[in-house]
């Protein structure tokens, strides 16, 4: 399935008409917000790190700017073991949400950053303004197992 998906986007970036134009793509070949949310989630479980880059580009350009395409993003990242690429993202999202910090948090925790994501659950308690959701839990303690603190 993401193969035909990110073989779509990759004849959009090579595209004739395009030539180093990557906005040109937008033009009759516009993905929807519910697209690039479907073709990412699909990333997510290929681990399609090109098809990621891909989409992050044409989101960037198309100012998808909404929480689930951050989300996504950072859990497409994070599948495809770009710690990097993800800290990008969150570190790009205005205000970010519960859904955002968790997204960010068990990218961590899925590499072995276990510290790291300590840190950001903590960071994110005291702002106060979220309630956690059951499912961090298990990852936090998760977390802690791996650091010996359990």
């Amino acid at each position: 399935m993401i193969r035909s998906s990110a073989s779509k986007i990759r004849s959009l970036l090579k595209s004739p008409s395009v030539e180093g134009k990557l906005p040109d793509i937008l033009q009759g070949n516009r993905l929807s917000h519910t697209e690039i949310c479907s073709l990412l989630q699909r990333c997510v479980k290929e681990e399609d790190i090109i098809a990621t880059r891909c989409l992050h580009c044409i989101a960037l350009i198309c100012r998808f700017n909404s929480t689930s395409v951050h989300d996504y993003l950072i859990r497409a990242f994070g599948s495809c073991g770009s710690l990097l690429e993800a800290n990008l993202v969150f570190c790009g999202v205005s205000i970010p949400d519960i859904s955002s910090w968790n997204s960010i948090v068990l990218a961590q925790i899925d590499h072995g950053e276990a510290r790291r994501a300590l840190h950001l659950y903590y960071e994110c308690r005291q702002l106060k303004r979220f309630k956690q959701r059951p499912g961090v839990y298990p990852c936090i303690i998760k977390a802690c197992t791996k650091l010996g603190d359990l």
